[in-house]
């Protein structure tokens, strides 16, 4: 879909002197679809300045202007009816729709001011820090794994393994998760939990980390308040408390099997189907 801008002006004249080559003046650009199509003619232009004609001389990117006669900064609301516009005619996830959400946004400056992470709201959006190397890639908080991670600790952990990102991401569900963002702090430490139980052994969890990483994010929301940590310590308080229940873990895994409500979870050979079970209905409880 190329690049949209909105602009204060706009105006083309064809009279440059030069055969097929028109001049546009725009004041006050911003670009407001189509970043991360504008971040990449923009690196290339400047790694290839040499043989500019050779790389760009046959290629054609598509350009809007929006012109506006009204004074002020852009709503966030504008820009994302522009945003959903620009789109119709491909398919766009929902969770870049839910990306310039006012919760979001907030979300965003409150993780970063109090914790220095990088909260990522549209996918790619801090890849050029990260080419430039002026952010550290493991302070990015991948967006899709925060809102299942938050989610399974309300207490949901089955719905934000099983639930695809269209629907986490739809605008009732999404308004259901992410509807205070004085909440940040514990979006955050899910988050954490989450991105923490990647390392270690995995033979060690039984099949929690294979199958039931938000299970495990549920329960340790049940036996601590990370409001009550200092921020400066989140990143270790994630650790012990994981820590902690997987010293416990096998030992859930064995008692959850001997429940009468789980017998439809075992195959005929006797196995039992951990997969199925962390994705069902009795898991919660």
């Amino acid at each position: 879909n190329g690049i949209t801008i909105f602009a204060k002006r706009f105006n083309f004249s064809s009279g440059t002197g030069k055969e097929n080559r028109g001049q546009i003046l725009i004041t006050n650009p911003q670009i407001i679809n189509g970043g991360q199509t504008g971040y990449t003619l923009g690196h290339l232009y400047e790694e290839n300045k040499n043989k500019i004609e050779e790389l760009f001389g046959d290629k054609e990117v598509l350009l809007k202007v929006i012109i506006s006669e009204n004074s002020g900064e852009l709503s966030p609301k504008f820009i994302n009816n522009i945003s959903n516009a620009t789109n119709q005619q491909t398919k766009v996830d929902e969770s870049d729709r839910r990306s310039n959400e006012d919760i979001q946004i907030r979300i965003q400056g409150l993780i970063f001011d109090n914790f220095g992470y990088y909260y990522e709201r549209k996918k790619g959006e801090f890849h050029p820090g990260v080419y430039e190397s002026y952010i550290n890639k493991d302070l990015i908080i991948k967006r899709d794994n925060f809102v299942r991670a938050y989610y399974a600790s309300k207490g949901f952990p089955s719905t934000a393994r099983s639930s695809a990102l269209d629907i986490l991401f739809s605008i009732n569900k999404f308004n259901e998760i992410l509807n205070n963002s004085d909440n940040y702090k514990k979006m955050l430490f899910a988050y954490l939990i989450h991105k923490n139980l990647f390392r270690g052994k995995k033979e060690d969890w039984g099949n929690g980390v294979r199958y039931g990483k938000f299970a495990i994010v549920y329960a340790i929301f049940l036996g601590c308040n990370p409001e009550n940590f200092n921020n400066e310590d989140y990143e270790t308080k994630a650790k012990e408390e994981i820590n902690n229940i997987q010293k416990r873990w096998k030992q859930f895994e064995e008692q959850i099997k001997n429940k009468k409500e789980n017998k439809s979870y075992y195959y005929e050979d006797g196995d039992f189907d951990f997969d199925g079970y962390y994705k069902g209905k009795n898991l919660s409880k």
